[in-house]
Parts: structure tokens; C-alpha cells; sequence
């Protein structure tokens, strides 16, 4: 079984798309951020000892290590294990996953490319 230091944890940071002192109703309208936030913020990330795993529209998919996200973003993690409850999980399967115990700090470095880091939670399936 992986430490669960080692193991890679999943995150989205959400990239700031809007300058606060542009107020054109085209930009509000484009909320992608420009290609230089995106391109620093990775950089940045990188730096920071994140993996990269996707760029979407408005935020980065990210993966590194617990001590890495408490170190850079100032928030202990704690593992959850979620069971899907389905009638169908004959083997009682369960997922786990990592929730922050406060909220996220973004770093002065990140600050004006980064305004969020979000953890994933598992489906509860209905039905």
C-alpha cells in the first residue's frame, strides 16, 4: 500500500479570467483567461512541485503530493472514504478522496492567476 504521503492528490486550481480593471462587456463575455496567465500559472505550479494533467477552460488540473498542497496553499488535508451505496456494490467498494480542513490560501506568488483550489469529491450515484 502507497504511503499516503507519496500519494498523488487531485485538484483544480481556478485561473482568475477577468482583469478587475478591464470592464469591457467582450471580456466579460470571454471567460477564459488570457494565454500568459495560463502559461505562468503553470509555470509557477510546476515550480511549486504540481504535475500539470489538463488546462481546461477555467481552471488547471493538478496532482502532487499532500505535503506539497499543505505547504503551498497553507491547509491541512484529511482522507475521506466515500461508499458509492449502490444496490448493485455486491463487493461494498469504497472511494477515497482528500477534502481541505479550512479554506485553501493562495500564495502571494499565485495571487491574480490562481483564485481557488478545489478538491473533487466522488458522486453519490441515485437511484
Amino acid at each position: 500500500m502507497k504511503d499516503e504521503n507519496e500519494e498523488a492528490i487531485a485538484a483544480e486550481a481556478m485561473l482568475v479570467s477577468i482583469d478587475p480593471v478591464t470592464t469591457s462587456r467582450e471580456r466579460y463575455l470571454n471567460l477564459r483567461p488570457e494565454r500568459e496567465k495560463i502559461a505562468k500559472a503553470t509555470a509557477i505550479l510546476e515550480e511549486l512541485g504540481f504535475t500539470i494533467e489538463a488546462e481546461g477552460v477555467v481552471s488547471l488540473s493538478l496532482s502532487g503530493k499532500k505535503e506539497t498542497y499543505e505547504r503551498t496553499f497553507g491547509v491541512g488535508l484529511q482522507k475521506q472514504s466515500h461508499s458509492p451505496g449502490s444496490l448493485n456494490d455486491t463487493n461494498n467498494t469504497a472511494l477515497h478522496y482528500w477534502v481541505p480542513l479550512g479554506k485553501p490560501r493562495i500564495p502571494d506568488i499565485l495571487k491574480n492567476l490562481v483564485y481557488d483550489v478545489q478538491f473533487p469529491v466522488p458522486p453519490t450515484p441515485f437511484g
